[in-house]
């Protein structure tokens, strides 16, 4: 078994920069955006995070089967949302 090797500083520092930018985005659209906007935000933001941890802690955190199973429903939950956000572009002829 080979053991994982820890990230370099900077990298981490960068990872933490965009996952708070993209949470500052999500924000704004929470308070100024549509709520289009603010839902399509908010699921790739998820995505992102649920991506984050499964590679960064999966072998670790989500070999038990009920936790495989929320995450994947949560996955499905933020595909959702993104469908119901593009159609809300549509319907708001912001595409």
């Amino acid at each position: 078994m080979i053991a994982p090797v820890a990230a370099p500083l900077p990298y981490l520092w960068f990872k933490a920069s965009v996952f708070a930018l993209l949470a500052a985005n999500t924000g704004i659209f929470l308070i100024h955006g549509t709520f289009s906007q603010w839902l399509d935000s908010l699921a790739w933001l998820v995505l992102l995070i649920l991506f984050e941890l499964e590679t960064g802690w999966g072998a670790r955190t989500f070999t038990r089967d009920g936790v495989r199973s929320i995450v994947r429903a949560v996955r499905l939950l933020a595909a959702c949302a993104i469908v119901v956000a593009a159609a809300g572009y549509y319907r708001e002829q912001a595409w």
